[in-house]
């Protein structure tokens, strides 16, 4: 557990790196315009990185895929209560919120985080499934979250084009396109994964670098955590983990689900919001200030609240 919490350390210390870049190039003035940049840098990491990302991802990893039923309910079901939940609480106060709640509770940041970690704290054994696990995890985030975020966001959204915008989105394109190349040769998913591995690796550096910028650009109004920044992260690493645990439990009981794969299940649900978030958030102008301070904060409460999850799933679990 000790060298599973320094190597998340390491990794969210890497993670932190192009933001705090960003941050000193957005105070240095070396920019004329940091809400252009921004802009632009958005659209890159939305519409071509991100997408990348997660075809090279399914493309490169090998599995088999898993008998268990309950794998592949498992995380639908504790994500869907999880928005529910979110959805009454704000319709009794701020019905708005709902909207970036519904968000950074469908990303996670399963695949730079939570592969590594998994990887760490459970071994090479399940690293075929874990890629697995991150593909239904990201393609449920990118079918809901930015339809539930335009939905649920009011403000005379038409919610019409909005999906027809959505239905053309790269970031639910790619996983299906990626899985779908799957059954092509090898040697034919094998280059596509190895021409778009560079524009991959970008993604997250690319996306914090502009993350860095516009925390400094908002600076003042984002060291201010006010209780809808704590209900989102709440959301996030506190609510969601702790539904898919119990759900977990009962699947585990019930002869349903191997005690494995729903401790990695648990895991990837504990996870902080993920970057996508904020890129999402900024593209289509809904809540990015509070998006923000939630990606800040969650990835520094994950230092203590992944160990926690983690030995949380092993303990009811038995994995």
């Amino acid at each position: 557990m000790l060298a599973a919490t320094l190597d998340i350390l390491l990794r969210l210390a890497k993670l932190a790196m192009p933001a705090v870049i960003g941050a000193a190039v957005a105070g240095g003035g070396v920019m004329p315009s940091v809400r252009q940049a921004i802009s632009a840098m958005n659209v890159y990491a939305v519409y071509v990185a991100f997408p990348c990302l997660l075809a090279n991802g399914l493309l490169s990893a090998r599995f088999e895929l898993p008998t268990d039923v309950a794998f592949w309910v498992l995380w639908p079901l504790g994500l869907g209560v999880s928005l529910v939940c979110a959805r009454v609480v704000a319709r009794l106060t701020t019905p708005s919120r709902a909207a970036t709640l519904a968000l950074v509770l469908s990303f996670g940041n399963v695949a730079y985080l939570g592969l590594p970690y998994l990887d760490a704290v459970m071994g090479d054994e399940v690293a075929g499934v874990s890629s697995l696990a991150v593909a239904l995890h990201v393609i449920f985030a990118v079918g809901l979250g930015p339809m539930l975020l335009l939905a649920w966001s009011g403000g005379g959204v038409q919610v019409g084009a909005s999906l027809k915008r959505l239905a053309l989105q790269p970031l639910l394109l790619a996983p299906v396109a990626a899985l779908m190349l799957r059954w092509a040769p090898e040697h034919i998913a094998a280059g596509v994964a190895t021409w778009i591995a560079p524009i991959a690796a970008s993604a997250a550096p690319v996306a914090l670098f502009m993350l860095g910028m516009y925390v400094y650009q908002e600076r003042r109004r984002l060291v201010r955590i006010d209780g809808w920044v704590i209900a989102h992260i709440g959301a996030r690493m506190i609510l969601a983990p702790c539904l898919v645990l119990l759900a977990a439990a009962g699947f585990v009981a019930a002869g349903l689900l191997s005690p494995e794969l729903g401790m990695l299940h648990v895991i990837l649900a504990s996870m902080p919001a993920a970057i996508t978030t904020f890129s999402i958030a900024h593209d289509y102008e809904r809540g990015e200030e509070v998006v923000a301070s939630t990606i800040v904060w969650s990835s520094v409460l994950a230092l203590v609240g992944l160990p926690a999850w983690t030995f949380a799933a092993r303990a009811v679990l038995g994995g």
